[in-house]
């Protein structure tokens, strides 16, 4: 199911418009810093991003009917358990399992189904970081070696830019 087929796809996407807004949000999140952060890198994977998508755009990736139950169990839980819903924590958790998601890029690699994921895996740091970066702000720990963990997460995004194919004077503001 590809970009041919992304109307039919689209029409049979359930309404659930904070879900929507949620996982859009945590799409451009991505694109912005990866731009930000490694803006070579970034192309390829929006590209990336965008071809696994049936529609061709990311979002709609995760918003289809029978895929990705985890991004919305904790909307429905919530729902559930409390009258308002908290904007902040579940758009943290989306952005942190969306993160998560991407990682898949290592499983199309060690799978030999890969198209282009052998020239983007410096985005493998990217992902893994900004999945872990939800739970560090959630969970802080009290350790001393954890403490630069915000530091170390922009130091790791540029280093997987320089390692993509271009100099981290020339991109990434080094």
């Amino acid at each position: 199911m590809r970009h041919d087929e992304g109307q039919a796809v689209q029409s049979m996407l359930p309404q659930d418009h904070q879900l929507e807004e949620l996982v859009e949000a945590s799409c451009s999140r991505i694109l912005a810093e990866l731009e930000c952060h490694a803006p070579f890198l970034g192309k390829k994977v929006s590209q990336w991003m965008a071809q696994l998508s049936p529609t061709g755009r990311a979002p709609d990736y995760f918003l289809q009917p029978r895929m990705f139950p985890y991004l919305r169990l904790p909307l429905w839980a919530m729902r559930s358990f409390t009258a308002e819903v908290d904007r902040e924590f579940l758009a943290d958790l989306v952005h942190s399992t969306i993160n998560g998601y991407y990682i898949r890029l290592l499983d199309n690699l060690m799978d030999g189904h890969g198209t282009i994921e052998l020239k983007i895996l410096p985005a493998t740091a990217f992902f893994h970081g900004e999945f872990q970066a939800t739970y560090h702000k959630l969970f802080r720990c009290r350790s001393s070696l954890l403490e630069g963990f915000p530091v170390s997460l922009v130091l790791w995004h540029r280093c997987g830019c320089a390692r993509s194919g271009h100099g981290l004077h020339r991109y990434c503001g080094l």
